[in-house]
């Protein structure tokens, strides 16, 4: 291990002392077999990353954070060489729900926003609070092993209607405000930004204006995925193109015709991975990974 032990505390920060959870006391003490005096990382989950020293108790143990060790600015910042990426998909089953999450966490995936489409199964239609902060704490604990600063966002089940209705309506209003009548593009979104103005722990609050592209994963599209991609950053400069994307996926029986139909008239792209069906799980964890590859390897050649 060529770095210290890490925790994700979400009250870290310089000067706290944090009482430990039995798991974590558990990782650090009985298995790494840390003692008193031990350094450690304290990630917030949020884009920081702490010194801390572990200090154990007789009845338990603590981390005592320290200064800033190093900070990253949110995906689809101004200042972050990466666009936000989001997943809108149905749970897969089971435990695969907690893998899927685990592995787009380590990849840097900013939020997954579940959906109840007309396919969905039943365990994934009834999805409860209990079991979201499960995952939650699946995608903090990646952490831990990929080293960064921000945690994957669980969102609440969201009804399919919804989530289409609400892209439809934020393409209609950008459409209308610019008097287009071509096609229907992805919604924007405002990404609001921290950014801290000096040592009294003050801070300005910065807007952006994040532009969505929205990728439907479909094994029968005539489009691989990287083509699509190569097309659309080819087109851009240093300062235009999508700042974000959302990687649209169904349940193993897929969308419904009403639904495909709905998300071609919102102006999404239908883009392929291989020339197999993947599961839900496999085919996120694909697109992702060579949708943050192609944009990190463009962000490097601009520089």
């Amino acid at each position: 291990m060529d770095h210290p032990p890490r925790l994700v505390l979400d009250e870290a920060r310089p000067g706290v002392r944090l009482t430990l959870d039995p798991e974590d006391i558990q990782h650090l003490v009985k298995v790494l077999r840390l003692s008193s005096g031990a350094s450690l990382e304290v990630l917030d989950g949020r884009g920081h990353g702490y010194a801390g020293i572990l200090d154990v108790e007789r009845r338990g143990a603590a981390v005592i954070v320290g200064s800033l060790l190093r900070e990253t600015p949110a995906s689809g910042a101004h200042s972050s060489p990466l666009p936000r990426l989001e997943v809108y998909a149905p749970w897969p089953k089971g435990n695969r729900a907690a893998d899927a999450v685990g592995r787009l966490a380590q990849l840097g995936v900013a939020a997954w926003q579940p959906l109840v489409t007309a396919h969905t199964d039943a365990e994934a239609r009834h999805a409860g609070e209990g079991r979201r902060e499960k995952l939650v704490k699946v995608a903090r604990e990646a952490l831990k092993q990929c080293g960064g600063l921000h945690a994957l966002q669980i969102r609440p089940v969201m009804d399919w209607q919804e989530a289409v209705q609400g892209i439809t309506a934020d393409s209609a209003g950008s459409a209308d405000s610019a008097g287009s009548q071509g096609p229907t593009r992805a919604p924007d979104i405002e990404l609001q930004l921290s950014k801290p103005t000096g040592g009294n722990g003050e801070k300005n609050q910065q807007s952006r204006t994040v532009s969505h592209c929205n990728l439907v994963l479909d094994p029968y599209s005539p489009t691989w995925l990287s083509t699509h991609l190569e097309r659309t950053l080819s087109d851009c400069t240093s300062t235009t193109g999508p700042t974000g994307f959302r990687l649209w996926a169904g349940p193993e029986a897929g969308f419904s015709p009403s639904e495909l139909e709905a998300l071609h008239a919102c102006g999404c792209a239908f883009v392929r991975l291989s020339t197999q069906v993947l599961r839900i799980e496999t085919a996120l964890e694909a697109a992702a990974a060579i949708v943050l590859e192609r944009c990190a390897a463009r962000a490097a050649h601009a520089r």
